[in-house]
């Protein structure tokens, strides 16, 4: 049986690394579970499990024994490979052998008189095997063996074989007995497994181990093998349990399935032990996630006044460059005017071209002025976007200097009163994660700092945020010269719900999340700090492995400045413009009609109905958020009835809201465009989906 969970960190894509439970159930069969139609055997939780996940009905196994078959699970290689072909016996154990027959190399061992002779076979696993605890642990994983091993003992132990915890594998195929202390004449209790209390049940101690490590590794992904020693011999059962598989005997049934019975429903009561640890980690871990969550609008909130003031800024330059343009704009309209009516009345009209040149020069300037600060304005709305994204499990590489310059600005406005704000972002590599959750990180340990130093004497303190590199690993740290932490706070201050703060200024998730979204991205965060002087947090990642020197494409770049030409296409194509605000509408139409064939739609219906009509649009702009629905529904119904349509469908977005629309932007949607958006951007996307018409 295989359990997978969630682990902490980004979902899918590159960092996407959940937990692993592998359950194994010595000799046990397969058709005395619930799920396969036993009604005499009692098992709830396999069978939940079963119907959770996916249930295997044909199969084979690598061996018709134990170790071999253990082996193959533990390299994923026949047991022929790795040498493995018969269940190892204990180390007193002195097989007997004979000659192979017809004089063949080797020997054979066990009884001659058997009808199938078996090769000599290896005593352990070899140590040069490799496991797939190896690996996990090699990419981050936390791992534990606990149970039956059977594979050897000396390196070919679990703790040799890649596994951190080893609690109870030992060479043993079976265990001396089911009760602590596991003894039973000359052996002597079994590998990692001490006497804990007295009569405790084996199968409920490996149980509880299992809970006990799960419970531990919340913050790290982990690879959990729970290998019963049940339901092998010795056969040994709660009496309790025994009674009820005993009252339930005909007389046509073997008198020890009662037993046997009663060691199936204490693996699959230590099931439902591991299912519930893993209920209680997921909805301890959603209510956290709930919370910061909170938090983090909490932190926005805090932060709206700097915010205002950052968008403020721009659109006042816009505002006065707007009103610089009508005012030029108004007096060319005016000269113009007055040569007009000079020349309707056969009237001589003098005008300085040099003025008229002048004038419209100053008209494209304020205008482009204005452009440039709409541009502002957009880059601060999707800082604002990348920060405060919901998602959590969008991966991808990303530069870290701007996840830190995004919360940078935002935490301008709230450290500036209180300290200098000294940025020095070095050339580092991409790492693979999540851009917003860095910055999240970044903005958390900075309001941190700023909330550690008291206003008024911002030339006296700082706050200092670095990148660097290191080796492979890619270094940020946030210094500030506040009051420090308490040494007997610095062992805690990254615990849930651990925080000095009065009421109402949070509810202590702030650095717990930061550290589950540096684990996620594979690194690892410290603090240091002296009360009186200050604190530093230092956060470490991993570089990508990707090649990060190729520059990201430039705002600025040729063709995107305003008054830079742009040839038109040879020939004119229909557009179809799909959009519930009429304003955006209009002025698209307009603007677009200089070059295109445009028709337009205020809402899904009115672009299906369009899109019913002969011939159809050669290509579609559609806003993505609509009042009657949304681009997705348009896109679904082309995919129906117009497929060939699909290619040249554009989608306009201000931000995607939920889960699906963020999926269907990055795994179904052919082309998008984020508002605002340039006229220009708009036409070189056409010009290339037309070219496919």
């Amino acid at each position: 049986m295989a359990v997978a969970g969630a682990a902490p960190g980004l979902g899918c894509g590159t960092l996407w690394r959940p937990n692993a439970i592998l359950i194994n159930v010595d000799d046990l069969g397969w058709t005395d579970l619930g799920c396969y139609g036993s009604t005499y055997y009692e098992t709830p939780n396999i069978d939940r499990l079963c119907a959770e996940g996916i249930k295997f009905t044909d199969a084979y196994a690598s061996a018709a024994v134990c170790s071999p078959t253990r082996s193959a699970l533990m390299t994923g290689r026949y047991p022929a490979r790795t040498g493995i072909t018969d269940w190892l016996r204990p180390p007193n154990f002195t097989p007997r052998t004979i000659p192979a027959p017809n004089g063949g190399p080797g020997r054979y061992v066990d009884d001659p008189d058997r009808a199938m002779l078996c090769p000599m076979r290896r005593q352990e696993m070899p140590p040069g095997e490799t496991t797939i605890a190896e690996v996990l642990r090699q990419v981050g994983y936390a791992t534990a063996h606990i149970g039956k091993w059977h594979l050897g003992r000396g390196k070919s132990l679990p703790e040799y074989q890649g596994f951190d915890v080893n609690k109870g594998g030992s060479w043993n195929g079976q265990p001396p007995s089911y009760w602590d202390p596991y003894e039973k004449g000359r052996l002597h209790g079994l590998h990692g497994l001490p006497a804990r209390e007295p009569g405790e049940y084996l199968t409920d101690r490996e149980a509880s181990e299992a809970v006990a490590f799960i419970r531990a590794h919340r913050e790290r992904p982990f690879f959990l093998n729970l290998w019963h020693y049940a339901v092998h011999t010795p056969m040994h059962a709660k009496d309790e349990l025994i009674r009820k598989y005993r009252d339930r005997i005909t007389d046509d049934e073997r008198r020890d399935r009662p037993v046997y019975g009663a060691m199936l429903e204490s693996v699959d009561q230590a099931v439902g032990a591991v299912l519930a640890a893993l209920d209680e980690r997921r909805r301890k871990r959603r209510v956290e996630s709930q919370l910061a969550h909170a938090e983090r609008l909490a932190g926005i909130g805090t932060l709206a006044a700097g915010v205002a003031h950052e968008v403020n800024n721009p659109l006042a330059y816009v505002s006065l460059n707007v009103e610089a343009t009508i005012r030029e704009a108004e007096r060319l309209a005016r000269e113009l005017a007055r040569g007009s009516a000079a020349a309707e009345e056969g009237q001589p009209w003098t005008i300085d071209l040099g003025v008229l040149e002048g004038l419209a020069r100053s008209v494209a300037g304020h205008a482009a002025a204005a452009a440039q600060g709409t541009q502002r304005v957009k880059d601060i709305v999707v800082d604002l976007m990348t920060f405060s994204r919901v998602r959590s499990d969008e991966t991808q590489s990303f530069d870290v200097n701007e996840a830190v310059d995004i919360a940078v600005k935002m935490a301008l406005h709230e450290i500036k009163y209180r300290a200098r704000l000294e940025a020095e972002l070095g050339e580092v590599a991409k790492v693979v994660g999540n851009a917003g959750r860095l910055s999240q990180v970044v903005l958390n340990l900075l309001l941190n700092a700023a909330r550690a130093i008291e206003e008024g004497r911002p030339d006296d303190n700082a706050v200092r945020v670095r990148t660097a590199m290191e080796g492979d690993e890619v270094v940020l740290s946030v210094e500030d010269t506040g009051r420090g932490i308490r040494e007997d706070d610095l062992a805690r201050i990254f615990e849930p719900f651990f925080t000095r703060r009065g009421l109402g200024s949070g509810v202590g998730l702030g650095l717990s999340v930061c550290r589950d979204i540096v684990s996620a991205h594979g690194g690892h965060i410290e603090v240091r700090s002296e009360v009186g002087r200050g604190t530093t947090f230092v956060v470490r990642m991993p570089a990508s492995a990707a090649d990060a020197s190729a520059p990201d494409r430039a705002d600025d770049e040729p063709g995107d400045e305003p008054g830079d030409e742009v040839a038109a296409p040879a020939a004119r194509g229909r557009v179809l413009i799909v959009d519930d605000e009429p304003m955006v509408r209009s002025v698209l139409a307009k603007l677009l009609g200089r070059r295109f064939e445009v028709e337009v739609a205020s809402g899904c219906a009115e672009a299906i109905a369009a899109l019913q009509q002969e011939p159809p649009p050669d290509a579609v702009v559609c806003d993505m958020m609509m009042l009657d629905g949304t681009g997705m529904d348009v896109h679904r119904w082309a995919r129906e009835h117009r497929p060939t349509l699909l290619p040249r469908m554009v989608f306009a977005t201000g931000g995607s809201f939920t889960p699906t629309t963020s999926e269907f932007l990055r795994d179904v949607a052919p082309h998008r465009i984020e508002k605002p958006f340039r006229l220009r951007e708009l036409e070189r996307l056409l010009d290339l989906v037309l070219a496919q018409a």
